[in-house]
């Protein structure tokens, strides 16, 4: 469930979650596309051998632009993929945004 990790912004209306890239397979909003595409479980998030794999799956991300329903009823443009490391040669791809639980 997305709501289980939330990250504040005061200059930001609403809660924004930070959600893991789960599958490179991506889809429409109308497909479930938050259900597809991210994961807040960062155990669940597809990881990478090396940062730099990582960082090239960003730049397709980025190509994609990325938009989401936010909580007021206009679009949200995801930007700022950054790339953590999980755990030793395992890198995963985050974003914060103000995503809705469609559940």
């Amino acid at each position: 469930m997305l709501t289980s990790v939330t990250v504040s912004h005061p200059a930001r209306s609403g809660p924004w979650i930070k959600a893991y890239i789960n599958s490179t397979k991506f889809r429409s909003v109308a497909e479930g596309f938050i259900r597809e595409l991210f994961t807040a479980k960062i155990e669940e998030a597809m990881h990478y051998e090396s940062r730099e794999e990582a960082q090239t799956d960003v730049r397709l991300i980025l190509d994609k632009r990325i938009e989401i329903d936010a909580l007021d009823g206009h679009k949200h443009t995801l930007e700022n993929f950054p790339v953590e490391e999980r755990a030793p040669k395992e890198f995963v791809i985050s974003v914060e945004g103000p995503f809705i639980d469609k559940e």
